[in-house]
C-alpha cells in the first residue's frame, strides 16, 4: 500500500500496489464530522480525518486514520485513531492478514469456553512453530507430519496420561493406536486387549516381545522365565509357578529350587472337585505318572503305553512281547 496525493481535493488516498480501489471507507474536515450514526458505517471501517482539532493537552484529535472499533453510536467510544489502537480489543474487531495475501486473515474468538468475570493467559514459548488445534492430529491433519522429541510428565499422584472412552455404545474402541506406514503396529482397545504386530522391545533387557510375521507370537528371553503369582498384584506378589527354556534349545523346564513340580493334563474340568486328569508330579522323592479324578465328580480313567518295541531294547526299558509287557535286560 502507498499514500497519493490529490492536488485537486487536497485530501489523501492510499492505494493498492496494483493501482486498486482505495481502502479508506470516507474523509471528513476533523474528528467532530465522524458519522456516528448506530451502525453506519459498520465496525472496521476506516475514515480520513484531515485537519486536528481540540486544545492541546486537554482534547487534542489530530487528524489522520480512524477506525470505527465498536458501534454504540457514540463518536467519541466508537471511533480509534490509528496510531493509537487501545490495549484492548474486542474480538469481533481484531483481525490479521497475511503480509503476502491479505485475503488469509486470522481472527480471535474467545467464545463460550472462557468462564464470566475471567482471564485467560496463553504465554509463548521461546521457540518457533506451529499451534496445535483441537480435533486435528498434530503437526499439520496427518499424524505423520508431526514430529516428536520427549514427552515428560510428572506424577504427584494418580496416572500420568489416562485416555478414556466416553462412546460406550461402541465396544472394542482404540484408546491408543500407533499407526506406521498407515499400519496399526501398537493397539490398545477399551477391552483392555493389547496388540502389537511388529515388535515391541524396551530394551535389550526386555522380557517379552510381541513379533509379526513368520514368527509372530510371544517370546522370552533365554534367561528369562513365564510365571505366576498365587496372590497380590503381578509386580509385588511372590512367584511360585515357573516355565523356562532349560539352558539349552528345544528344551522346556518346569522348576522352583527345590520345590516339587507337578503337570496336570485334563481330559474334562468342571470344577476344582470334579474333574478327570493324568498328573505327572514329584512327591517325597517319588515321580509319578497317574491318572486322577475329583472328589465330587470325574472317573479316574485307564493309562495306557503304547508304542512300545516289540523286541528286547536293552535294560530298563519296556517292550510287548507278544501282548505282554516286559523290561528290558
Amino acid at each position: 500500500m502507498a499514500w497519493t496525493f490529490n492536488p485537486f481535493t487536497g485530501s489523501f488516498d492510499q492505494k493498492g500496489s496494483g493501482g486498486g480501489a482505495s481502502y479508506i471507507d470516507g474523509e471528513v474536515q476533523n474528528f467532530s464530522a465522524l458519522p456516528e450514526t448506530l451502525g453506519t458505517p459498520p465496525v472496521d471501517s476506516a475514515y480520513l480525518v484531515r485537519e486536528a482539532e481540540g486544545t492541546w493537552l486537554i482534547n487534542r484529535k489530530p487528524a489522520g486514520i480512524y477506525i470505527r472499533t465498536a458501534n454504540t453510536g457514540t463518536r467519541a467510544s466508537d471511533w480509534t485513531h490509528a496510531g493509537a489502537f487501545p490495549d484492548v480489543f474486542n474480538d469481533a474487531n481484531f483481525i490479521l492478514y497475511d503480509n503476502a495475501d491479505s485475503t488469509k486473515n486470522l481472527a480471535f474468538d474467545v467464545g463460550t469456553n472462557v468462564p464470566a468475570s475471567s482471564t485467560v493467559t496463553l504465554t509463548a514459548p521461546s521457540a518457533s512453530g506451529r499451534i496445535q488445534v483441537e480435533g486435528q492430529a498434530i503437526g499439520d491433519t496427518t499424524p505423520a507430519a508431526g514430529t516428536f522429541t520427549t514427552l515428560n510428565s510428572t506424577i504427584a499422584s494418580g496416572a500420568g496420561i489416562t485416555v478414556t472412552d466416553t462412546n460406550t455404545s461402541v465396544d472394542f474402541n482404540s484408546l491408543i493406536d500407533c499407526v506406521r506406514d498407515s499400519n496399526s503396529v501398537f493397539l490398545v482397545r477399551d477391552d483392555g486387549v493389547v496388540t502389537a504386530s511388529a515388535g515391541v522391545n524396551a530394551s535389550t533387557n526386555a522380557a517379552l516381545v510381541t513379533a509379526g510375521g513368520g514368527n509372530g507370537g510371544v517370546r522370552i528371553r533365554a534367561d528369562y522365565t513365564l510365571h505366576w503369582v498365587s496372590t497380590g498384584f503381578t509386580n509385588t506378589g511372590t512367584p511360585d509357578t515357573f516355565l523356562r527354556r532349560d539352558a539349552q534349545a528345544n528344551t522346556l523346564a518346569m522348576y522352583n529350587s527345590t520345590n516339587a513340580q507337578e503337570f496336570r493334563l485334563y481330559n474334562t474340568r468342571t470344577s476344582s472337585t470334579n474333574f478327570e486328569r493324568l498328573s505327572i508330579g514329584w512327591a517325597s522323592n517319588i515321580v509319578s505318572i497317574k491318572p486322577e479324578a475329583g472328589g465330587a465328580g470325574g472317573t479316574v480313567r485307564e493309562l495306557h503305553i503304547s508304542g512300545l518295541p516289540s523286541s528286547n531294547p536293552g535294560p530298563g526299558i519296556l517292550w510287548n512281547d507278544s501282548g505282554t509287557v516286559k523290561v528290558g535286560t
